[in-house]
């Protein structure tokens, strides 16, 4: 029987591996019934399901050639026109969008767009943080664009903060041996971080298992920065005035 218990451990492993396509097929197959009512909005993720069915040499994937046919045509009209449906999609919220799909894209000078057509994906975000779409249809991209300008500008500005910048600031300064001499320049990323320490809840350092580190991130506090730039100066609850002048050291 021994000589036998090869060729049945073979077929065995056959059977695994056809039952493993067969379902991941048939999850290819309810993800492109979910997408399909939005296909002509939403090309490129259609397309990419209909890449992995044919990846798997299926039998079926030939009833899938006219829809294809459809959402190519559908795809590369919105890739011809990508930044005016990009304009008109992001308009209705009052964004400015500049640039081009192969350049990219930057909407209200904050938040870069980049499109890879060839990947199917796209990267949105800053030099700090970055969403990766994986539908490149420009109302995905949109979408995420929309996220990326809540995270920086949809966030309340505290009347606290300009004491928490303050705080901040005497801290920049004793660590760069400046202590005491205010109105001296301290490095920007020295008072990020200390701003992103003080705006923790005391908790985190006490019990950190309890709270969790809030990412402040460089964008963020840019942002928050030229707030109060706007105002010109401001004066902390202490009485200090605090004027602050974009330099470069």
């Amino acid at each position: 029987m021994n000589e036998w218990s090869s060729s049945v451990q073979s077929a065995l492993k056959d059977c695994r591996e056809a039952e493993q396509k067969a379902q991941k097929e048939h999850l290819l197959w309810k993800q492109i019934i979910k997408l399909l009512p939005d296909g002509e909005q939403h090309p490129f993720a259609l397309l990419s399901l209909i890449e992995q069915i044919r990846s798997l040499n299926s039998q079926r994937a030939a009833s899938l050639d006219r829809i294809e046919q459809f959402l190519r045509s559908k795809a590369e009209e919105q890739l011809t026109c990508y930044r005016r449906l990009l304009e008109q999609e992001l308009g209705k919220d009052g964004y400015v969008v500049e640039g081009s799909l192969r350049e990219g894209y930057r909407v209200n000078k904050v938040v870069e767009v980049k499109v890879d057509d060839s990947r199917g994906s796209a990267r949105v975000g800053t030099r700090f943080h970055t969403i990766t779409v994986n539908d490149i249809s420009y109302l995905a991209v949109a979408d995420a664009v929309r996220k990326e300008m809540h995270r920086l500008f949809d966030r309340p500005l505290e009347n606290s903060f300009i004491d928490t910048l303050f705080k901040a600031y005497t801290l920049a300064l004793t660590e760069e041996e400046k202590s005491g001499s205010f109105g001296e320049h301290v490095r920007i990323l020295n008072l990020h971080r200390f701003v992103a320490f003080l705006l923790q809840k005391q908790s985190v350092f006490t019990s950190p298992a309890k709270d969790k580190f809030v990412p402040y991130l460089p964008d963020e506090f840019g942002i928050d920065i030229g707030r109060l730039l706007e105002r010109s100066a401001t004066t902390t609850t202490s009485g200090h005035s605090l004027h602050l002048t974009p330099s470069r050291n």
